[in-house]
């Protein structure tokens, strides 16, 4: 099976929720199927007992199994607790222990409370379509294979409310699986135009020298179908990698203002920053960061002090209209400044002839009803004050009906 690629979720570790260890655990688990339960407890009486202390659920499960069934671990893989989050259970290289004649060949999932009296929440459901998502992935494991425990067994498990949902969940997982195509706009900093391509994600992005940085690296565990960046900044990551001489890890580049996880002008927003060396010794990162400051090819690498268990660096736009933010815009720029600046006032509903990073008369009118709607100066000018008003509005937002996102 051809996957996209997925990222790990966020998860509760064992010692997290402070797991016992493993007495014996023993044997294997291929892994060709992922069975979901819940945790069926009768009235639901631990559920309501735990609340919303997932942590405390999970361990008193691990407790069950091990001091009451007499079995080497919690028997599941995941738990889900009943607010959303993911908790870590068994190692995924060993026999299972939650469904007789699969525990050889299966993942299993746990949803905390019992699904035939309460209601399984989105936030639990986006959480197991992340999850389910992210072990297809990595498993290459069929959504077909993805269970009810009452698929396998003679049981109501994982009851109605989980099981009821198992078509869609598949049907939303593979979506997310499937091969994406995403724009790519370049600004040649040399012509003064986009560029605009349609990539797969394993494709090299546009000017990098020996693939050394693809476009799922670039666009990282942002949700956009399209992202943006400068050829400048390409052509500066091309003289970083050729002086550093080996594979630079990219766990962190382009986001969405909507989609925040960076400050309020936050260059990877403006697609011209990358945070790397996440995965190197102290003295090797510092190694990058210094070989990154000597090159001279970017406006800013970021300080050990700020920055001590990464390396950023970016392209960023001169001169700021702010304090480190981005540029002056205007009727008749064409940057990814503008695509920010648009991006935002489609967020806020102040739309103005979609998302392409040329200020035209559209996005003049967005801008002026913008300013006039929060009592700024109406000029049409985005400068200090409007940038500063606006990203407050918007960083992190999340994505809103009126959000364009080709």
């Amino acid at each position: 099976m051809s996957y996209s690629w997925q990222p790990k979720p966020a998860m509760i570790s064992r010692s997290g929720w402070n797991a016992a260890s493993p007495s014996g655990c023993s044997g294997s688990n291929s892994k060709q199927y992922i069975i979901v339960h819940h945790s069926g407890d009768q009235n639901d009486a631990l559920a309501i007992h735990f609340g919303t202390n997932e942590k405390g659920f999970m361990k008193r499960i691990q407790e069950i199994h091990m001091n009451s069934n007499r079995w080497c671990d919690i028997g599941y893989n995941f738990g889900i607790g009943v607010v959303g989050s993911i908790l870590e259970g068994r190692n995924l290289n060993v026999l299972g222990a939650h469904a007789v004649g699969y525990n050889s060949n299966a993942i299993g999932i746990c949803v905390h409370g019992n699904y035939d009296i309460r209601s399984f929440t989105l936030a639990q459901e986006n959480s197991l379509v992340d999850l389910l998502a992210w072990l297809c992935y990595t498993y290459n494991i069929s959504t077909a294979n993805i269970l009810g425990h009452r698929d396998v067994s003679s049981t109501a498990c994982p009851g109605a409310g989980i099981y009821s949902k198992l078509s869609s969940i598949r049907s939303k997982v593979l979506q997310k699986l499937s091969p994406q195509s995403i724009s790519v706009h370049v600004f040649n900093d040399d012509t003064g135009n986009f560029e605009v391509s349609n990539l797969a994600l394993n494709s090299p992005m546009p000017y990098v020298l020996n693939s050394t940085l693809t476009v799922r690296e670039f666009k990282g565990n942002s949700n956009s179908s399209v992202i943006w960046t400068h050829k400048r900044f390409i052509q500066a990551w091309n003289t970083l990698r050729s002086g550093w001489g080996r594979g630079i890890h990219v766990p962190i580049a382009f986001n969405r203002i909507w989609e925040g996880g960076h400050g309020y002008q936050d260059q990877h927003y403006a697609g011209v920053a990358i945070d790397c060396g996440q995965n190197l010794s102290n003295t090797e990162r510092e190694q990058l960061r210094s070989l990154a400051s000597s090159l001279g090819v970017f406006e800013y690498v970021e300080p050990a002090s700020t920055a001590p268990t990464w390396v950023h660096i970016d392209k960023r736009l001169r001169p700021s209209a702010c304090s480190a933010g981005y540029i002056l815009v205007r009727n008749g720029s064409k940057n990814t400044c503008v695509f920010v600046l648009q991006d935002a006032l489609n967020t806020l509903g102040y739309t103005g002839g979609g998302l392409d990073g040329a200020f035209g008369n559209g996005t003049e009118t967005a801008v002026r009803n913008f300013q006039r709607a929060y009592n700024l100066t109406v000029d049409g000018i985005v400068g200090c004050q409007t940038w500063t008003m606006l990203t407050q509005l918007v960083r992190g937002m999340g994505k809103t009906p009126t959000t364009v996102n080709p």
